[in-house]
């Protein structure tokens, strides 16, 4: 239990007293009311906090320079290989690559900065290629040999230097500029058109008759 105690005794309140109080704008600050850092010990004031449920300031970042990150994540990917399995005729028993996408040496940087609560990612991508259906059905489903090559980077670069596409974003940057950054570079894509997997990638993703309502009916009734 707390309490706070006069111990200062009321004294008689005169005219020009008053008048002087008035004048120079101050305030008793003998009463010990008024201020709970000199009645109180922390941990008295801890407990009374606690007993309002008053957290306080927040002060768990405050002490970190702007530039400190608490937060730096980095996964790199060597092959990112997308692929669509389908069936090529309606009697083949087994699925067949008719799509593929291709990305080398794809990287992700997360980092995070409490102090003005910043963070930033930063996505690259080596290269983009999308393959379709192998015209030698002996080939390796692991092979590109013989598949047409749909989507490519106009300019292939040899060297790893010259990313086919560069994401930055970040917020609350530390030259503070600006309140978010945002950079992308790409380079020039090249798309062909291979009619073969193009029809086949749309009959994959059409809906199936059979285990519709209406296709349930019509083969039923």
């Amino acid at each position: 239990k707390l309490k706070l105690e006069k111990k200062k005794k009321q004294e008689p309140k005169t005219w020009w007293g008053s008048v002087s109080n008035w004048w120079g704008g101050s305030k008793s600050t003998d009463d010990p009311e008024l201020d709970l850092e000199k009645v109180m010990s922390p941990e008295e004031k801890n407990k009374l906090y606690e007993a309002i449920g008053y957290a306080g300031e927040d002060t768990s970042t405050s002490t970190y320079p702007e530039e400190y990150v608490d937060i730096d994540l980095a996964i790199r990917l060597n092959m990112l290989d997308v692929n669509i399995w389908s069936k090529i005729n309606e009697h083949d028993t087994q699925f067949r690559v008719i799509a593929r996408g291709v990305i080398p040496d794809t990287s992700l940087i997360f980092k995070r900065r409490p102090a003005t609560d910043a963070l930033a990612i930063y996505v690259d991508l080596g290269s983009f290629q999308v393959f379709g259906i192998a015209t030698n059905s002996s080939q390796s489903e692991l092979l590109n040999d013989s598949r047409p090559v749909l989507v490519r980077p106009s300019a292939l670069s040899s060297t790893n230097q010259q990313k086919f596409l560069q994401v930055e974003f970040e917020t609350n940057p530390l030259d503070k500029k600006s309140d978010y950054r945002v950079k992308v570079v790409s380079q020039s894509l090249e798309i062909k058109y291979n009619a073969p997997t193009i029809n086949k990638l749309a009959e994959c993703f059409e809906p199936d008759a059979d285990r519709n309502l209406q296709g349930y009916e019509k083969n039923n009734f």
